[in-house]
């Protein structure tokens, strides 16, 4: 969720293990500066992932932290990472978006830690479809 202290605390933190095995971590390298974050989801057993330069050099903490950024990420490669539908306008996309309108299947989602909106208006009035992590509700 946006509003989750984890976000924007450096405080250690090992979650819970799905069925799958995998576990939610946040480890001191969340405080360490990089130059690239990498997003990565597996679905049926194949992962797909998103590289987001950052430059300068940050942590994910300062990120989480700061104000909005834009990335740059493959628009390719954020769609294969959405798993379903995506739309070829807008293409919103970065850390700590704040006050995206969002309907069908990111209604709701109007913040977003990480994440790409679609539209398929040539503008980013309503997008509908996209990928949120840590969003408004649900992500």
């Amino acid at each position: 969720h946006y509003s989750n202290a984890l976000w924007t605390n450096s405080n250690p933190h090992t979650g819970a293990t799905d069925s799958q095995g995998r576990t939610e971590r946040k480890t001191a390298a969340f405080g360490q500066p990089t130059s690239v974050v990498i997003l990565e989801m597996t679905r049926n057993s194949v992962t797909h992932s998103v590289s987001l330069p950052i430059s300068p050099a940050q942590s994910l903490l300062s990120i989480f932290m700061g104000g909005s950024m834009s990335t740059n990420g493959s628009l390719s490669d954020w769609r294969q990472l959405s798993g379903y539908g995506y739309q070829p306008h807008c293409n919103r996309q970065g850390f700590n978006i704040v006050g995206q309108t969002a309907y069908g299947g990111v209604n709701g989602q109007n913040n977003a830690r990480i994440g790409i909106y679609f539209n398929e208006q040539i503008d980013c009035s309503s997008p509908d479809s996209g990928r949120v992590v840590g969003g408004s509700s649900l992500s």
